[in-house]
Order: structure tokens, then C-alpha cells, then sequence
């Protein structure tokens, strides 16, 4: 799954989330397809950068991935950070479970760059 540094980020001084073209199922964000009922180990890799105001490059070490399960009220929200794996399981119920959607968050995104990766392996 492909987090696009200037696309696919939740910016707060807009209040939107910048996201490409539409896509399956009606948002903005690329979905992943996972099944329901699987456990699945995520990974990220990322050379995603901000800008600060004196020029200097933050890079992104952490993204969001989201996943709309109704019996895991836990577990809607996952932070994922660079170098550290993350065990999730898909519950068979919420409005579109059988997806993934992976973001950053910025503050202002119009100058963000790169590009980050979440591996997902089904491990169960």
C-alpha cells in the first residue's frame, strides 16, 4: 500500500484530507483489500518529508492506517512507526472492514515529498 507524502495526508490547517482521485469504496485514499476474519502483520518504510518555515526537512517515520471494524472498538485508528511491525486483526464487521487506508498527518502538506509503504502480510 503506497502513501503518496503530498496525496494521501490529513491536513489541519485546511481541516481536509488531500487525497487523490476517487477510488472504490467512495474515498479519496487508495483502499487495500485485506479479507475479514484475518490477522495481518503491517510494516512501513517511508521517505516522506516536511518543510519546516526555516527550510529544514523533517522526515515522516509514522503513518495512520485505518480500518472501520464495529466489533473492535479498539482498534479503528493504528499508528505504525518505521522499524517496528504491528499485528492487526479484521474483524467480519464494520462499514467497509474488508479495506485498509493508510495516511500521514501535517499541519500544512502543500510542500510534503516522497513516498511511504505499508507492507501488509496476511499471517492468519
Amino acid at each position: 500500500m503506497t502513501i503518496q507524502g503530498n496525496r494521501d495526508v490529513v491536513d489541519i490547517t485546511s481541516g481536509t484530507i488531500k487525497a487523490g482521485p476517487l477510488t472504490p469504496p467512495n474515498s479519496g485514499l487508495t483502499p487495500y483489500k485485506v479479507t475479514p476474519g484475518g490477522i495481518y502483520s503491517l510494516s512501513y518504510s517511508s521517505n516522506i518529508s516536511y518543510n519546516t518555515n526555516n527550510g529544514k526537512q523533517l522526515f515522516v517515520n509514522k503513518c495512520i492506517v485505518y480500518n472501520t471494524t464495529d466489533s473492535h472498538p479498539d482498534g479503528w485508528f493504528y499508528i505504525l512507526d518505521t522499524g517496528s511491525p504491528l499485528i492487526i486483526r479484521i474483524s467480519e464487521t464494520g462499514y467497509y472492514s474488508n479495506y485498509l487506508f493508510a495516511f500521514v498527518i501535517d499541519i500544512l502538506s502543500v510542500d510534503n515529498s516522497g513516498i511511504g509503504t505499508v507492507t501488509v502480510t496476511q499471517i492468519g
